[in-house]
Parts: C-alpha cells; structure tokens; sequence
C-alpha cells in the first residue's frame, strides 16, 4: 500500500537513454559501468536508481546511475535532481517483473487522489549484488504527490 512520505532533494548522476522494455537488462548493466568508472566512490551517496521520465509502456526514456552528494565531473553522464516535497512510496519485496504491482498501487491511489502519474524512480535497496534469492529483492518505487 502507498504511503505519504516526505522527500529531500536527491541527485542522481547516471545514464539516460531511450530504450525499448526488452533492452532494460543490458543498459542496467552498460549504465551501471559507465557510472562507477565516472563517480567518484566518495560521491556515491545511495543506492542504484531508475528515474523514469517517461513510461510508454513499451519504451522508456530513463536515467540509470547511484544517488551522489555532489555532480561528478565525468562526461556522458547525465544528472537528474529529484525532488523535495511529498511524494508516494510503495516498497516492493520481490523479483524485479512484478514491479508492475507495485505502479498500479501508485496509479490507483494517484486516481483517488484525482492527480495524473506524471514520472517515478526505483530506488533498489537489496538486489541482485545482495542476495540471491529474487524473493528477497527489495525496491522502493516513488512518484511525487505535486
């Protein structure tokens, strides 16, 4: 179930790039290398996130990078400031696919809300690096309330 929670600016310094749903996998992975040989490891301030800007269901415009305390300096790295303010929070437990719930629990209270889903961000908490059991995945899926 979503809860209100209230949010500090956060940079995130990563990849964007506009990418089909079936090539989600390989720019995680292309994103996630670009990022730690740019960031400094002192700049790290987080955990992995997917911003996604926008969401046609079948094609995505998304910065892929860590939360980071300052800009980094390397190039070809794109920074997104995610806002402060209120915003909605599911945390999912689970494999990655079943993320889908988590967003129709986000849309769903939006709609009561009478608000329209504008964009949201994955934080991932415990992945694949962590654990090694999908099961045990933990995600944090968020869009803001403004």
């Amino acid at each position: 179930m979503p809860e209100v929670v209230q949010l500090e600016p956060e940079l995130v310094a990563g990849l964007r790039a506009e990418v089909d749903a079936a090539d989600l996998p390989a720019l995680f992975g292309r994103a996630m290398g670009e990022v730690m040989a740019g960031v400094p490891a002192a700049l790290i301030a987080g955990p992995i996130v997917a911003v996604y800007h926008r969401d046609d269901g079948d094609h995505f415009d998304v910065t892929i990078g860590m939360a980071v305390s300052a800009a980094p300096d390397a190039t070809g790295l794109s920074v997104v400031e995610l806002p402060a303010g209120s915003a909605l929070r599911v945390t999912h437990r689970g494999p990655y696919p079943q993320l889908a719930d988590a967003y129709a629990e986000l849309k769903t209270d939006l709609e009561e809300r009478g608000l329209t889903p504008t964009y949201a961000w994955e934080r991932y908490l415990v992945g694949p690096a962590d654990v090694a059991d999908p099961a045990d995945y933990v995600t944090e899926v968020i869009t803001p309330l403004s």
